[in-house]
């Protein structure tokens, strides 16, 4: 009796939410092709319940549903007029539930199950008892169903970690910390300066020119696209009347995708390229081929006009480009030459005023705060056309030159976070000067306050508030995380907003989000710009040893010129030079141009440490380890840890 009463409660089905009084031993059949965990309909007293699948099937495929636990919220679609385009595709029920609209099929009667695709993944639904072929009808699925075993991408020595959230089926920042809910910045001792871009799309005037709104949140608030939806709908779709989005790509396969190697990741993003409308030249379809015709003379104003007149539709399109009076075809050497030209003279802070060097190396760029007055044409559309060519660049396996930007703009497009690390990366010596601050007590003698000074090319110095009230709040030793809050949130955005929001939307104009997810910043730079074949010779002769490296032939020197000749790739080698230096290529001129590469033995510091790099002054600061795997070892997980 007790072993009959154990397989009773082995069949019994735990719903949730309120009570509702059944008949003894209410029962109901599981139907045909269900599996535990998925969720099917079915009638109790006169009314339609969702239920889910218990874990335990029974051979007669029949559970009983206790009377304290179902569900007695009446779970049955309403067939009533439903306005698709003011309703949201999915949205939340609970923690676990997503509620999913679709229609009926052809040939499908009340009760009978079909499948649905959501995020990629087929899902069983039952008909409703009132339903009929071409109706809408809501039905929920089971988060658990959808979302795989994903692969969390790390950040930030592990504290921050994205993953798939099942409330939106968004990607997440969540922090990974056991210790403390703050995320540790280790540098400046701070725990919560990390920031996140949050894009908040807009229609504009234009169709083809979508706005928005660009603003900093913290890492935990910032939510990210993990999926992809065609926006076009394939012929065959609209003969047959279906004009549903199909998914190209969802969150399962990104969080696989994001931690393979370089090359595989790029195989794979150049694949979904080509499922959105693929880059491509002169010997693809001419039917589906975007021709671009360019006087030399006028390079930066025809092409400009040329990619701003275009939709997204036709920027995903395969290009060719013809320069006037030079008659042939386009099998890729002419759109490369293209990419080179405009992207040479756009990138040159010298040229058009839109950007200005990084303070710690001169091979990268930001946004020149002053580029309104500097630049005589609508900067805006420069920087909008800026972002619309780095995102055809990567969408077409193209290199633009001279295109080095500071590496908080790349993660302003990939939505990475942000920390002061950033601000360290671009101007060393204004990061050293707040870590200072740290050391003072008193700040009355400062007479600092929430503000910072500004001047635009021959006018007077302006004071700018960086936050509401700035110039009446004073700095002192409480609210110095505040200042260093407010000033990390200035520089890396408030500051160009407007030049930062346009070259964003641009790229995105492009490339849309959810693919983007598997990049780090280091491997979108080095992607746009181009892994550069590093000249080690050119290296060695442009080196200078310091500390416990007084010769160059001291046996951890020699152990490093063997690693980074021998046992490197050119990818570890871009990696360990972006370390270094905080880029990953280096000009025409060759090391040269860095003023010296230095390398430093530290003779205080333990073996078990890693190396450290001083960027602003291209130095490479190192213990002096004992054995080359000992080296190798530390010098692999040194690049490893900074790749974003």
């Amino acid at each position: 009796m007790k072993q009959q009463d154990q397989q009773q409660g082995d069949n019994t089905y735990r719903a949730k939410k309120k009570k509702l009084l059944l008949p003894k031993n209410t029962r109901v059949k599981i139907p045909p092709r269900i599996k535990p965990g998925m969720t099917f309909m079915a009638m109790i007293q006169g009314k339609e319940y969702s239920i889910i699948c218990p874990k335990r099937i029974p051979l007669h495929r029949r559970i009983r549903v206790s009377n304290n636990l179902v569900n007695n919220t009446n779970l049955s679609p309403s067939l009533s007029t439903f306005d698709r385009e003011n309703d949201e595709t999915i949205q939340l029920e609970n923690n676990n539930l997503l509620v999913v609209d679709t229609v009926v099929p052809e040939r499908i009667k009340p009760f009978d199950f079909f499948e649905i695709q959501v995020y990629g993944t087929t899902i069983q639904v039952q008909c409703p008892k009132d339903g009929n072929p071409g109706q809408y009808f809501q039905c929920q699925i089971n988060a658990k169903d959808i979302i795989h075993d994903t692969k969390a991408m790390k950040y930030n020595n592990n504290n921050l970690v994205r993953t798939v959230c099942a409330k939106d089926l968004k990607f997440r920042w969540m922090n990974n910390s056991k210790t403390d809910d703050a995320i540790v910045d280790q540098s400046l001792e701070e725990d919560d300066i990390v920031f996140v871009r949050h894009l908040t799309f807009q229609e504009g005037k234009d169709k083809r020119l979508p706005t928005g709104i660009l603003s900093l949140v913290s890492a935990t608030e910032a939510t990210f696209n993990s999926t992809i939806e065609d926006d076009e709908t394939t012929k065959e779709k609209k003969a047959s009347g279906d004009d549903e989005k199909s998914t190209v790509v969802t969150f399962n396969t990104i969080s696989d995708v994001q931690v393979k190697p370089l090359e595989e990741k790029l195989r794979w993003f150049h694949a979904v390229c080509k499922d959105l409308g693929g880059g491509g030249n002169c010997q693809k379809d001419g039917n589906n081929l975007i021709k671009l015709v360019i006087r030399r003379e006028h390079l930066m104003q025809d092409s400009i006009k040329a990619v701003m007149s275009m939709g997204k539709e036709h920027l995903r399109m395969p290009w060719c480009i013809e320069f006037i009076h030079e008659p042939g075809v386009d099998w890729g050497g002419v759109t490369r030459e293209w990419f080179q030209l405009v992207s040479q003279q756009l990138f040159n802070p010298k040229n058009n005023g839109l950007w200005v060097c990084s303070p710690n190396n001169p091979m990268n760029l930001a946004i020149n705060p002053s580029s309104a007055s500097a630049c005589d044409v609508d900067y805006l559309l420069y920087f909008r056309f800026a972002g619309r060519l780095l995102g055809r660049a990567l969408f077409d396996q193209q290199i633009v030159k001279g295109g080095h930007l500071a590496s908080y703009l790349y993660k302003h497009f990939l939505g990475l976070p942000i920390t002061m690390q950033d601000l360290a990366d671009y101007d060393y010596d204004f990061y050293v000067a707040l870590r200072k601050l740290r050391d003072i007590d008193d700040f009355s003698e400062l007479f600092l306050d929430f503000t910072v000074t500004e001047q635009q090319d021959d006018s007077k110095p302006t004071s700018v508030e960086i936050i509401t009230g700035g110039c009446n709040k004073s700095v002192t030793k409480h609210n110095l995380k505040e200042y260093y809050r407010a000033l990390l949130q200035y520089r890396v955005l408030e500051r160009t907003k407007l030049q930062t929001t346009e070259l964003v939307l641009g790229f995105l104009d492009v490339i849309p989000e959810a693919p983007l997810a598997i990049f780090d910043s280091n491997e979108l730079e080095s992607t746009l710009c181009g892994l550069p074949i590093i000249d080690v010779e050119d290296w060695k002769a442009n080196t200078v040893y310091s500390g416990a490296f007084s010769t160059g032939k001291e046996e951890p020197v020699q152990w490093f010129w063997e690693i980074v000749t021998v046992d490197f790739d050119n990818e570890q080698r871009s990696r360990l030079l972006q370390f270094v230096t905080g880029s990953s290529g280096v000009s025409l001129s060759g090391f040269a141009s860095l003023g010296g590469f230095v390398l430093e033995g530290d003779t205080t510091a333990s073996t078990d440490r890693f190396p450290k790099a001083r960027t602003c002054f291209n130095r490479l600061i190192m213990p002096c380890y004992k054995t080359k795997d000992e080296l190798l070892s530390k010098f692999k997980t040194a690049i490893s840890l900074s790749l974003v």
